[in-house]
């Protein structure tokens, strides 16, 4: 018996053989194309894939092909951002040293895959699996530096660390994490061979629970094509009725975004792109069926765009971070502030320590200070048990006067590092035996240099 393999435009596959029966057809279907008329021979097994591992079965699904995405414009745009934030990159940078190779760059390929519960993840079927251009065991021990809790164990003869609820196993070529069944319902798979594939592009989702995302089906694709990165998501409401007021979301945010721009103090040439980019995006309804889109128009628009894109995104996170420094330094005088008042109460009479040097002794100027314990042992900080663990864009210290009565507690910075200080005091005193002052409002001098 000879059988024919088709596939059908909708992506299914099927085998359509013939014995004694009627001929098959002179002409394939317009929806049919076949691809062989050899008799059937059962081929190699392909190696196994993140697919595999995680299984396209779960209410959620994701493919990520980390390695195409770093091919893209998309990708440099976000190092564009990186490289010109130095804290980001500065904590790349020590990503990379602690590993000994740059976990962005080594990653080739993610999948993940999960049951839905009580509209939430079910973590106890969650299973993720990644592949990298560095050995399992390198990835590994990456991981147990980041997290040193994770104590080293076996699981299936495999090298894994423990997580106490699950494992994360070095499998070649995979790292795979999870909880323990998850995992180790992955590993059996491993033996199998690839039979499961997922689109061309570099992230793919398919997510089908109608508890957690109100459909009862979507799927989304992202990928490089000839009008640069192009954005596709389908979706099938619960009803005709859902559908419509899905529309009708989406069209009024649409046209919010529009005034919103116009409305917005921008350049000529910014508001007439911003414009250009929110009318390209595309919604369809067709029933209960829904249809997005979205592309740049070509790779040249897409430059363009992103390259602007990113400018703003630099400012964007400049402001973010340097109001995160700003809040650092308030949250660490309110802490030396309490722990002040805590060493006052429990002397008799009511009396601050003696003075505690700045630490760091130089204003950190556009850098920072990782301090270690003896910073913390010195006069006045070990006293009142204080220690600062991260690294600090401030010096902090406090200054009491003459009789234990009256302390400053201060913070100084200089982070754009143009020599113009940033300067935040507290005073807390002691008056008829009660400590006042902790309350008070910060006096902040220049508080974002």
């Amino acid at each position: 018996m000879r059988c024919r393999r088709v596939a059908l435009w909708v992506g299914a596959g099927m085998v359509a053989c013939g014995g004694g029966g009627e001929p098959p057809p002179s002409k394939s279907p317009a929806a049919v194309t076949v691809v062989s008329e050899e008799p059937d021979v059962a081929p190699e097994p392909l190696p196994v894939t993140v697919v595999d591992l995680v299984g396209r079965d779960g209410d959620v699904f994701v493919h990520f092909d980390a390695k195409a995405f770093r091919a893209g414009t998309l990708y440099q745009a976000i190092m564009n951002v990186v490289n010109s934030v130095p804290l980001v990159r500065d904590q790349l940078a020590d990503l990379t040293q602690t590993c000994g190779f740059n976990p962005v760059e080594a990653l080739a390929e993610v999948g993940f895959s999960a049951r839905v519960r009580r509209r939430d993840l079910d973590m106890d079927t969650a299973v993720l699996a990644a592949r990298s251009s560095q050995s399992p065991q390198a990835s590994l021990e990456c991981i147990r530096r980041l997290i040193p809790e994770f104590k080293r164990t076996e699981v299936a003869g495999y090298p894994a660390l423990d997580m106490a609820d699950g494992y994360v196993v070095a499998a070649e070529p995979f790292v795979v994490l999870g909880e323990h069944q998850p995992v180790r319902r992955a590993l059996g798979r491993l033996a199998n061979g690839a039979n499961q594939r997922v689109p061309p592009g570099f992230l793919y989702a398919e997510l089908e629970s109608a508890e957690m995302f109100e459909a009862e089906r979507i799927v989304i694709g992202l990928g490089q094509g000839p009008k640069g990165t192009e954005f596709e998501v389908h979706a099938r409401a619960t009803s005709v009725e859902q559908a419509q007021d899905l529309e009708r979301s989406v069209l009024e945010m649409r046209r919010e975004g529009l005034e919103e721009i116009q409305e917005a103090e921008l350049e000529p040439a910014v508001k007439n792109l911003a414009t250009s980019l929110v009318e390209s995006v595309m919604f369809e309804r067709r029933g209960a069926d829904l249809v997005g889109a979205f592309d740049f128009g070509s790779p040249e628009r897409e430059t363009q765009i992103l390259g602007l894109g990113t400018a703003m995104v630099v400012q964007a996170i400049e402001r973010y971070l340097r109001m995160s420094k700003v809040m650092e330094a308030r949250r660490a005088m309110y802490v030396i502030a309490s722990s002040l008042r805590e060493y006052a109460a429990n002397q008799n009479p009511p009396r601050f320590p003696a003075s505690a040097p700045l630490v760091p002794p130089q204003v950190p100027a556009g850098s920072r200070y990782q301090s270690v314990e003896a910073d913390w042992q010195q006069a006045g900080w070990k006293e009142i048990g204080f220690s600062w663990s991260p690294p600090q864009y401030y010096a902090f210290g406090f200054d009491t006067a003459r009789g234990g009565r009256k302390v400053t507690v201060r913070a100084l910075g200089d982070l754009d590092g143009d020599g113009q200080p940033a300067k935040f005091e507290l005073d807390l005193e002691i008056k008829g035996g009660q400590i006042t002052g902790e309350s008070e409002t910060i006096r902040e001098e220049q508080p974002d240099e």
